[in-house]
């Protein structure tokens, strides 16, 4: 996701004010990060009261916060959670109500800090920002939400003015490496697809870089784009190849990913814009990477085991749930992306789409332009 913030200077760590006091624990408890206490009233809410946040853009899903005292962080939240949250809980006005929301929230707030730290624990802190995951009111209009979330955006109550939202306080990533840096972003093969011989594509594509297993022929670099439809990804290529110590950090990350998806069974978000930036440092000219937004923002969505039994109920005619076409959808640009470079990058890893112990797939008996059909047409709700 790219988001335009007018001021992003070099990194520097800010001295903050003297910590409030709160339930949150936080995941980064030497970084320099502001610390949230939640409170449901905001009129006796310290927090908003001292840092003002202000709205500084939106792309997918996500928007995006700052704060003046602090201009090099930055507060993302994720507008998921709010249609659930509004279909479970009211606004709160009773303590049980209160509790219930906070509870909720909570849960999120664990959740959101266990995947920052698996993938720090597998990919290094080093090839992430710094991050802290609490809880915190938002300003947010309806006008805001219905422009994130387009048609399924719920109706806020007339009396929401700043809504509880779980938040991640994240280290603003330096403008240079948004201007210079290689997005490895995959976007979609399904939405690209049209004329027969990118069909074609598609279906031979798929089936080589969804197979766990190398194929003996040339990796083809126009049929990768042809059937993935990322240029983004077709520039990383091509750079990679007049660039040795690029392709080896590309190689490092795509190893990292596959361990990272055979561990916790869940995929990364590498579909959205600089969401996974390669980049020379400004100082040294050292090739690396950061991971600014590569955890899945839905958990259950992103989990390659449900893609797999959703891919053998469709093969076997079978309703796929929302939740399985998604995951589905997700994990097979997923799987195309990653083994696709691997295979550019003459790598034999490969991540598993097709087996586990209860499960075995045969690509043959795909008809791939019906289930990309059949994708489309569910994710569209059309």
């Amino acid at each position: 996701m790219s988001l335009e913030v007018l001021d992003r200077p070099k990194i520097v760590t800010p001295k903050l004010p003297e910590e409030e006091s709160g339930e949150v624990t936080t995941v980064l408890p030497k970084q320099s990060l502001p610390r949230a206490e939640f409170a449901l009233d905001p009129n006796d809410h310290r927090l908003y009261e001292r840092y003002q946040p202000k709205l500084a853009g939106h792309g997918g899903e996500q928007a995006v916060y700052v704060v003046p005292q602090f201009p090099h962080q930055v507060i993302k939240v994720n507008f998921r959670l709010l249609k659930p949250l509004l279909d479970q809980y009211p606004v709160p006005e009773t303590p049980a109500q209160e509790k219930a929301l906070l509870q909720k929230l909570g849960g999120e707030v664990l959740g959101q800090q266990a995947a920052y730290e698996r993938l720090v624990s597998i990919f290094g802190r080093e090839h992430l920002l710094a991050e802290r995951v609490t809880k915190m009111r938002l300003p947010v209009t309806q006008a805001l939400v219905e422009d994130v979330l387009g048609e399924s955006a719920p109706n806020l109550p007339d009396s929401v003015v700043n809504f509880p939202f779980v938040v991640r306080i994240q280290e603003l990533v330096p403008q240079y490496i948004l201007d210079t840096g290689l997005d490895m972003r995959s976007g979609y093969a399904e939405n690209h697809i049209d004329d027969p011989l990118e069909k074609e594509s598609y279906a031979r594509g798929s089936v080589r870089w969804l197979s766990d297993e190398p194929d003996d022929t040339p990796f083809d670099p126009e049929l990768f784009l042809e059937c993935q439809g990322s240029t983004a990804l077709a520039d990383l290529i091509n750079v990679a190849k007049t660039e040795p110590a690029l392709k080896l950090v590309i190689v490092d990350f795509l190893e990292k990913a596959m361990e990272y998806t055979r561990v916790t069974g869940q995929i990364l978000d590498l579909a959205g814009e600089n969401n996974v930036v390669f980049f020379q440092d400004e100082h040294t000219q050292e090739w690396d990477y950061r991971l600014i937004d590569a955890s899945f923002p839905d958990r259950t969505k992103g989990q390659i085991g449900i893609a797999t039994g959703a891919l053998e109920n469709y093969i076997d005619r079978e309703n796929l749930t929302e939740i399985e076409y998604m995951a589905l959808y997700n994990a097979l640009n997923y799987t195309r992306t990653v083994n696709g470079l691997a295979d550019a990058m003459g790598m034999s890893e490969r991540i598993n789409l097709l087996h586990n112990k209860h499960i075995s797939i045969d690509l043959s008996v795909i008809d791939w332009d019906e289930l990309r059909q059949y994708l489309v047409t569910q994710v569209r709700g059309e």
